[in-house]
């Protein structure tokens, strides 16, 4: 397998969450190529349940922040992409558990939307990477889904579950030092092994 990329863990370890914004605007171009790395992020059968609404609005994102859990952490960014998921019974994952041969899983529903819910975060991911690898700041926030739902005029049984703000941070603000747990502490071998 070819090597494409060397510098992934080097672009891991610099994404970071942004609190602060500027006003500077993010370019179209960019906002496509930030979707275009979330339309290729991997899903459970290749599901694929995601749409996208980007929110320029200033008053729009100010209202989608009021209603974010952490919102309030937050200045509004320039763009805020959110991240919807279709309802389970329209996915061919759904309809592929249909099959007679298929019901020996007594809990479909939950594992279908356990996966739905997964398969959310991982365009989430791909776009902070993306935004990362241009220059953008980012953050993930999830939104109360009701109320989101009813802000965007989403169409019954999809679900807004993250916003991605993007942006610039603004100049001189405040950081948390980052820091990470050694992998020694995280990763056990063959069973877990508990804490150390």
């Amino acid at each position: 397998m070819k090597t494409y990329c060397k510098e992934f863990l080097k672009l891991a370890k610099s994404r970071k969450t942004t609190y602060e914004f500027s006003d500077k605007k993010v370019k179209d171009k960019h906002i496509l190529r930030i979707l275009e790395a979330a339309r290729w992020a991997p899903s459970v059968h290749n599901w694929q349940p995601w749409r996208f609404i980007v929110i320029k609005d200033k008053g729009t994102i100010n209202k989608l922040m009021e209603i974010c859990y952490y919102g309030a952490f937050h200045t509004s960014p320039s763009v805020i992409i959110a991240i919807l998921i279709e309802p389970v019974e329209k996915s061919n994952l759904f309809k592929s558990f249909l099959n007679p041969n298929l019901k020996k899983f007594p809990e479909l529903n939950r594992f279908l939307e356990t996966h739905s819910n997964m398969c959310a975060s991982l365009p989430a991911l791909s776009m902070s990477f993306q935004a990362t690898a241009l220059g953008i700041a980012s953050f993930i926030v999830s939104p109360v889904i009701e109320e989101a739902n009813i802000l965007l005029k989403v169409q019954k049984g999809y679900n807004v579950l993250l916003f991605i703000g993007l942006g610039y941070e603004k100049e001189g603000v405040f950081q948390k030092t980052r820091h990470r747990k050694e992998l020694k502490e995280i990763t056990s071998y063959e069973y877990y092994s508990g804490e150390k």
